[in-house]
């Protein structure tokens, strides 16, 4: 098999798992099959050489290839001992990317920091604060995020962009106070949520201060509280 991701889907909705009332904090991962047609020879064949991808989105996608176009993701390539493969990569998404990262058996082999890349004049008066992760390796794993960021400066917030699975999670919050203070209370599962902060001047801010508490699931005790400690 080629690279694939699946989630715990039962209710349904095949390829479709969003973040419902129990305990699944994100979406279920997607597998995508590079066939040239939705027919079932050619998703089979596909699928055996493991021309597929693996996903987190239904439209976010990654491509891998060799220069030449001669081989995918997926292919068998053999090159003689100190010669070089130059490769190609194309990336497709609806929100866009703030980097990308290539591993290998040994870790990371390649790296793009696309935030700093892009960046400009007009990108310092923009402050990304992001917070993820899971609390264990289990079913019960969500990490509850409720806290505030305050910007002390000359500078005030002129309006905030929302990252991650507050898109899709209505349940979840970030939300702008007032000039100066921003509101999250949002949960992940090994994802990550997050803010885009534009400010209104080009001075950089005296300081920027998080602050809050981080909660997880409870399968014990009275149901009405078993979502939170």
């Amino acid at each position: 098999m080629g690279a694939c991701a699946n989630s715990d889907e039962h209710r349904g909705r095949c390829g479709g798992g969003v973040p419902g009332t129990a305990v699944f904090g994100t979406k279920g991962g997607l597998t995508g099959v590079l066939s040239r047609a939705l027919e079932r020879q050619e998703v089979g064949d596909t699928l055996r050489a493991r021309r597929t991808l693996a996903t987190s989105g239904e439209r976010l996608v990654g491509l891998l290839g060799t220069r030449d176009g001669k081989f995918l993701q997926g292919d068998d390539v053999r090159i003689p001992a100190g010669q070089t493969l130059e490769l190609w990569y194309h990336v497709l998404g609806s929100s866009g990317f703030s980097g990308l990262e290539a591993f290998d058996a040994s870790g990371i082999f390649y790296q793009r920091d696309l935030w700093s890349e892009a960046g400009d004049q007009t990108s310092k008066k923009i402050i990304r604060v992001t917070w993820g992760g899971a609390r264990l390796y289990d079913r019960y794993r969500e990490a509850v995020w409720d806290g505030k960021i305050t910007i002390k400066g000359s500078s005030g917030i002129r309006q905030i962009e929302p990252l991650g699975g507050t898109s899709y999670v209505p349940e979840e919050s970030v939300a702008l106070i007032d000039k100066a203070r921003v509101s999250f209370s949002t949960r992940t599962s090994g994802d990550y949520d997050g803010v885009n902060i534009f400010l209104d001047g080009d001075a950089l801010p005296e300081s920027v201060r998080i602050s809050g508490s981080l909660g997880g699931y409870v399968n014990v005790g009275p149901k009405k509280a078993r979502r939170r400690t």
